[in-house]
C-alpha cells in the first residue's frame, strides 16, 4: 500500500476512534440522566456526574486529536521521504488539512452541545398534554440539523472529488447531476411553498419571503447556465466554488422559508450581494478573460454595491423596529431592490 493509502486509513481511523468515543459517552451519560430522574436530588446529583463526564469526554477526544497529529507528523517527517513521497502532492496536503479542520469542528460542535445539553437539563420539565396542542401549530419550523446534515454530504463529495476525480468527470458531474438535481429540488421547494399555509407568519412577511427565493432560484439558474457557456471538461477547476453556491442557496432559502427571524431578510440582501463576488472568483479561477466587459457598470461590482447598500437600509431597519413584529413594510423596499438588481442583469447580458 502507497504511503498515500496508509496516511488516508490513519485519518479515517482517528476519526472513527473519536466518533465511537463521543457515542458511548453520550449514551453512557444519556443513559445515567434517565435513572437519576426520579427525585429532584438524585437528578441533581446525576446532573453533577454528568457535567464532570463530559469534561473527561472533551479532554480525552482533545488528547486523542494531539496524539494523532503527533504520531502522523513523526511517521512523515519532512526530509527525503517527504520530498518524495506523497507530501509533496498540494492535494494531499489540502486532504489533510480538510480532516483535520473536520475534526476540530467536530470537536467545537461536541463541547458546544455539552453547555446546551446543560442548559436544557437545568430548565424545570412541564407536563404536556395532547389536547394543549393547538391546530394552529400544526406546522412545526425546521430543525438546523438537517441542514447541517446536508452540508456534510456536500462535504464528503468535495473531499472525494479532490481526490479521486479528474476534470472532465468533475465537470460531468457538475453538468448532469449537481446542478439539474439542485434546480429539481428548488422547484420542488417553491411548489411546497406555494401550498403551505403558515399560522404563525404574516402576509407580509410571506410576500417578502417570495420576492427573495423567486430571486435566488433565478440566480441558481443562472449559475447553471455560465456553467455550460464558460467551461469544459478540459478545463473546468471550479467545482469548489460551484458547491458553495448550491449549499449557500440551500442554507438561505431554508432560512428565508422555514424560519420566523427578524434578520432572515437580512441574510437575504447578503446573499445577493456575495453571489456576484463568487461569479468573479469563479472566473479568476478559471481564468476567464473579461470579454465583453467594458466597464465598470458590466462587471460583478454594481450588484454586490447595490446588494450591500440595501442590506444597510434593512438593518437600519431592523434597529429601528426593534422589540416589534413589523415586517410588512419591507415589501416595497424588496420589490425595488429586485427589480433594480434585474435592471441590472438585463443591462450587462444586452
Amino acid at each position: 500500500m502507497t504511503d498515500q493509502g496508509v496516511t488516508f486509513l490513519f485519518v479515517m481511523g482517528a476519526i472513527a476512534l473519536i466518533a465511537v468515543v463521543a457515542f458511548v459517552i453520550y449514551l453512557v451519560n444519556g443513559r445515567r440522566g434517565v435513572e437519576g430522574s426520579s427525585t429532584a436530588e438524585v437528578s441533581g446529583k446525576s446532573s453533577r456526574v454528568i457535567w464532570f463526564e463530559y469534561v473527561i469526554a472533551a479532554v480525552a477526544l482533545t488528547v486523542i486529536i494531539a496524539v494523532g497529529i503527533i504520531l502522523l507528523f513523526h511517521i512523515y517527517p519532512d526530509g527525503e521521504l517527504a520530498r518524495s513521497g506523497w507530501r509533496k502532492d498540494t492535494r494531499s496536503d489540502v486532504f489533510l488539512s480538510i480532516m483535520l479542520l473536520a475534526i476540530g469542528g467536530a470537536l467545537v460542535s461536541f463541547i458546544i452541545g455539552v453547555f446546551i445539553r446543560r442548559s436544557n437539563s437545568t430548565e424545570p420539565t412541564l407536563s404536556r398534554e395532547p389536547e394543549s396542542i393547538s391546530a394552529d401549530g400544526a406546522h412545526k419550523l425546521a430543525s438546523g440539523s438537517g441542514i447541517v446534515g446536508l452540508l456534510c454530504i456536500l462535504v464528503g463529495f468535495l473531499v472525494f472529488v479532490w481526490i479521486a476525480v479528474g476534470r472532465p468527470e468533475q465537470y460531468q458531474l457538475m453538468h448532469h447531476l449537481l446542478y439539474p438535481a439542485t434546480f429539481a429540488v428548488a422547484l420542488v421547494l417553491v411548489f411546497d411553498k406555494a401550498t403551505r399555509v403558515w399560522s404563525i407568519k404574516q402576509p407580509g412577511e410571506t410576500f417578502r419571503e417570495w420576492v427573495f427565493c423567486d430571486a435566488i432560484v433565478f440566480l441558481l439558474f443562472l449559475a447553471f447556465l455560465n456553467l455550460i457557456q464558460h467551461a469544459d471538461g478540459e478545463t473546468y477547476v471550479s467545482i469548489f466554488w460551484d458547491v458553495i453556491h448550491i449549499a449557500a442557496f440551500f442554507l438561505v432559502f431554508w432560512l428565508i422559508d422555514r424560519r420566523v427571524t427578524r434578520y432572515r431578510f437580512l441574510v437575504g440582501y447578503l446573499y445577493l450581494a456575495l453571489v456576484p463576488v463568487l461569479l468573479w472568483i469563479w472566473k479568476m479561477v478559471q481564468e476567464q478573460p473579461a470579454g465583453a466587459e467594458s466597464g465598470w457598470w458590466d462587471s460583478v461590482w454594481p450588484f454586490f454595491f447595490l446588494g450591500v447598500i440595501f442590506g444597510v437600509i434593512e438593518l437600519i431597519a431592523l434597529v429601528a423596529t426593534r422589540g416589534t413584529q413589523r415586517q410588512a413594510a419591507g415589501g416595497l423596499r424588496d420589490a425595488l431592490f429586485v427589480a433594480l438588481y434585474g435592471i441590472l442583469l438585463i443591462s450587462v447580458a444586452a
